[in-house]
C-alpha cells in the first residue's frame, strides 16, 4: 500500500473518529471536570488483544470494517468509550491496518490522523500537538476544542500496523490532570503485526 493511501486513510480515520466523538458527546450527559481521585477503575482487555487499559467504568466497545478506496484491502475499527459519573468521556480507538506502518512515515501519519480528528467536527481548533514518545512508540499529545466548547485531550500512538487513539472529551479548559495521566499511563498496547481479529 502507498504511503499516499496510508496518508489519506489516516485522514479519513480522523473523519470518522471525530464524528462518533460528535455522537457520543451530543447525546451524553454534559461532561464536567474529573477529581483526582481515582478508586474503583475498570481493567478492560478487549477479546482482539490490541490493548489493555483502565476505564473509569466498563467501556462500550464497537468494532467497524472499512473497505480502503482503491484497494482489496479493509481497515478494522474498535472503538471503546466510557463516561464517568461526572460526564466526562473516555474513548480508546485502535485502527487495524492492512502492513505495519513505516517508523520513518510516523510523524507525518499521527499529524494526518490528528488533522483528520479536527476536521472530522467543523468549527474545531487544535489546541496543542506535541511530538512524543509513548512507552517508547512514535506519539504525538494534544487538545483539541470543538465548536461546542468541549475539549478533546490525548494521545495517538502508533505499534506495528495499529494506530491507536487514546484522549478523554470534557468541559472547560481544566481536567484533573491526575485522570487524564492514570487512563494514559494505563494502557498497555499488545498488538505486533498479528492482532486477534
Amino acid at each position: 500500500m502507498s504511503y499516499k493511501k496510508i496518508y489519506i486513510l489516516s485522514v479519513l480515520i480522523g473523519l470518522i473518529v471525530g464524528m462518533i466523538v460528535i455522537v457520543v458527546v451530543k447525546y451524553s450527559s454534559t461532561p464536567g471536570n474529573t477529581s483526582a481521585t481515582l478508586p474503583g477503575w475498570v481493567e478492560v482487555a478487549p477479546p482482539t488483544r490490541l490493548f489493555t487499559a483502565s476505564f473509569p467504568v466498563s467501556p462500550e466497545r464497537t468494532e467497524t470494517e472499512l473497505p480502503i478506496p482503491g484497494s482489496d484491502y479493509s481497515l478494522i475499527q474498535e472503538f471503546h468509550t466510557a463516561i464517568d459519573g461526572k460526564g466526562n468521556i473516555y474513548h480508546i480507538a485502535t485502527f487495524v491496518y492492512p502492513q505495519p506502518f513505516n517508523p520513518e512515515q510516523a510523524d507525518d501519519l499521527l499529524d494526518a490522523a490528528l488533522q483528520g480528528m479536527a476536521t472530522a467536527a467543523p468549527g474545531s481548533t487544535i489546541l496543542e500537538s506535541t511530538k512524543a514518545k509513548f512507552n517508547d512508540l512514535p506519539a504525538k499529545m494534544f487538545m483539541i476544542q470543538d465548536k461546542d466548547g468541549h475539549y478533546h485531550q490525548g494521545e495517538l500512538f502508533l505499534k506495528g500496523r495499529v494506530l491507536y487513539q487514546a484522549f478523554i472529551t470534557y468541559d472547560g479548559g481544566d481536567l484533573a490532570e491526575a485522570d487524564l495521566q492514570h487512563f494514559l499511563d494505563s494502557i498497555t498496547p499488545t498488538a505486533d503485526t498479528e492482532p486477534a481479529l
